[in-house]
């Protein structure tokens, strides 16, 4: 599944960390560009 998450706060970091290790695809999109780095990471 390909999941794009809009907003990588407490709730949608977790989301999309679950799904990574689901073997989905995952892109975050957040203003805070760290929290990008961190999900990429």
């Amino acid at each position: 599944m390909k999941l794009v998450l809009f907003g990588l706060g407490s709730m949608g970091f977790s989301i999309a960390l679950n799904m990574l290790k689901g073997g989905h695809k995952v892109w975050g999109v957040d203003v805070d560009a760290d929290k990008v780095a961190a999900l990429v990471a």
